[in-house]
């Protein structure tokens, strides 16, 4: 592709952010992006200008609030508490 159109795995390369990322702004219309023979194209004024979102949720790893943990469903906390059991080693 031109200079001046990027693929979405060197627009995220350069945003620092993952091409999936890229394909949800796409699909959200907050980044414009076209269609270069089949494959999709960023220009470089399009990807300046864009802001990738703040994380949504909690981060990874922390733990689940008590006030959080009683809104659970009951088939969410059969869920949840089997994914907690740990993994038979082979």
């Amino acid at each position: 592709m031109d200079q001046d159109i990027l693929t979405p795995a060197q627009a995220a390369k350069l945003k620092k952010v993952s091409r999936t990322a890229i394909y949800n702004a796409l699909a959200d219309g907050r980044l414009r992006g076209l269609r270069v023979l089949g494959r999709i194209g960023i220009a470089r004024h399009e990807l300046k200008e864009w802001r990738p979102q703040a994380r949504v949720g909690r981060l990874p790893g922390k733990a689940m609030s008590a006030e959080s943990k009683q809104k659970l469903s009951e088939t969410q906390k059969q869920r949840w508490a089997t994914r907690k059991t740990p993994r038979k080693k082979l």
